[in-house]
């Protein structure tokens, strides 16, 4: 709704003044520095609270609507910023309410700069965060020509569908707008296509509707699920190149809620994803890795995970590859721990089993500390940095603090300020040392207190604290020093 000038305070109504005096100099002066001042006490004049009152007035907003035909000048890129402004306050809308404004974002969703063109779906997105808002993105003449700009070509056309995509897992009430069009069919429609590429893309998509319950279900319902699984089970071998993809979704599918992840199971995932891992590509082999990290991630997917007993003991054992598949699953293994340490009251004892008995080269069982150790001597960074980011999850955990302290020498490896020369391997060694001392307050009789005074006084002097040395003193040939 249009501001009408005579409700503003006298206060306000100075701010019209000065702005219009400003967006003057802005559009017609050639003095760079004169703009350049004046952009900058605009900006000032927009700063409180009443910047969408003052850009919503009958005298201001001409100049916006102006802004918006020369996007590259700095009146256009003050246009942008004000109907930012405006998207994100509901009673600020009514400045979208003319189509030719709606008409020009979509029509600038086109452009080659790309920065201008996600500004605009940005500006899109937080008008869709308001009933009123999405009632102005879905009226008809809108959908009209969002649907003429899926038509024109494959970039544009990824574009509008990235944004509604993403428009359509804000809210309940914003998906149903969305499946009220055909934009969700034209998403699902990608995973049909022969084109390896457009495929790619879709998936990517896809990702955002699985945010919301409702964007699960509309999957499930299109067969959209079954559709990927069916491609992970296929022998063709071109779809090796979207496969890591695929298993990248459901992954990330499953880090969504308890709720989603539960379609692991429902989708008897788990053995395809474990005839991969013994089968497939490099590539394949890590997603399932990483994936199978997010999986156990809640106490749901954990449950289901080690629940599958082979397929875990195959995930752990790519800690002795000595290839990136082993710095993979260092990885994956510390985001699986580190996730599940904030569950409360997780039943952890068969994570802890399994983790207490795993298998090395020559098939002995043992404590992963025994193989992660070791590591930590030697000369490859990639490797050791993912031996303490694993280290770091596992001291969250009792069990996991228990197991690296009764490791000989871990203790005074970790706290000797010289393990670790470089500034991230630093950090990480803090960090476990911050993770220990977590723990320790939860559980103070795993260690006993003079050592765990010695780590709060480490925490206490910092990440790269140095102790000073004296300088040595050399006695000269006459005997002083």
């Amino acid at each position: 709704m249009e501001v009408d000038s005579s409700s503003l305070t006298d206060t306000q109504k100075q701010k019209v003044q000065k702005l219009i005096q400003l967006l003057d100099v802005l559009q017609k002066s050639k003095d760079q520095h004169q703009r350049e001042d004046a952009l900058t006490l605009i900006n000032n004049l927009l700063s409180g609270n009443d910047a969408t009152q003052l850009l919503n007035t009958k005298e201001v907003k001409p100049y916006l609507f102006e802004g918006l035909k020369h996007l590259e000048t700095d009146v256009g890129r003050l246009a942008l910023t004000a109907f930012m402004k405006c998207a994100g306050d509901p009673n600020a809308l009514g400045i979208m309410e003319d189509q030719n404004v709606i008409n020009i974002f979509l029509e600038t969703l086109k452009s080659s700069n790309v920065g201008i063109a996600d500004h605009i779906a940005e500006i899109f997105k937080k008008i869709a965060l308001h009933s009123n808002g999405l009632g102005i993105l879905f009226h008809n003449n809108t959908i009209s020509e969002v649907k003429k700009l899926i038509s024109s070509n494959e970039t544009v056309k990824f574009r509008v569908l990235d944004l509604f995509a993403s428009i359509s897992s804000i809210s309940k009430e914003s998906f149903q707008y969305c499946d009220s069009t055909s934009f969700l069919q034209e998403i699902v429609s990608t995973v049909n296509t022969s084109d390896i590429l457009q495929q790619l893309n879709g998936i990517e998509l896809l990702q955002k509707i699985t945010v919301i319950h409702e964007g699960v279900l509309y999957l499930e319902k299109t067969e959209t699920f079954s559709k990927l699984v069916n491609i992970l089970n296929s022998e063709d071998s071109l779809k090796s190149l979207i496969r890591p993809r695929i298993i990248s979704f459901f992954g990330n599918l499953a880090t969504r809620g308890e709720f989603q992840v539960g379609y692991i199971e429902k989708l008897n995932l788990l053995p395809i994803l474990k005839k991969i891992l013994e089968e497939g590509t490099q590539e394949e082999k890590s997603s399932v890795i990483s994936s199978l990290g997010q999986i156990g991630s809640n106490s749901i997917g954990i449950e289901i995970l080690t629940k599958f007993n082979s397929l875990f003991e195959d995930y752990l054992y790519f800690v002795n590859v000595e290839t990136d598949l082993r710095i993979a699953l260092l990885h994956s293994l510390s985001y699986l721990l580190k996730s599940i340490a904030k569950t409360e009251n997780l039943d952890s004892s068969k994570l802890k089993s399994a983790l207490e008995s795993v298998s090395d080269r020559q098939g002995r069982h043992g404590a992963i500390s025994l193989i992660i150790m070791p590591l930590l001597r030697l000369p490859f960074t990639e490797l050791r940095f993912g031996s303490l980011d694993l280290i770091s999850s596992l001291v969250l955990h009792k069990f996991g603090l228990q197991m690296m302290l009764q490791y000989p020498g871990f203790y005074e490896h970790i706290t000797n300020r010289n393990s670790e020369e470089s500034k991230t391997g630093k950090e990480w060694q803090f960090l476990i040392i911050q993770n220990m001392v977590r723990t320790l307050e939860r559980h103070p009789d795993l260690l006993d207190r003079s050592k765990w005074n010695e780590l709060t006084r480490y925490l206490k002097d910092g990440v790269f604290y140095s102790k000073v040395e004296s300088r040595p003193e050399y006695a000269t040939k006459d005997g002083a020093t």
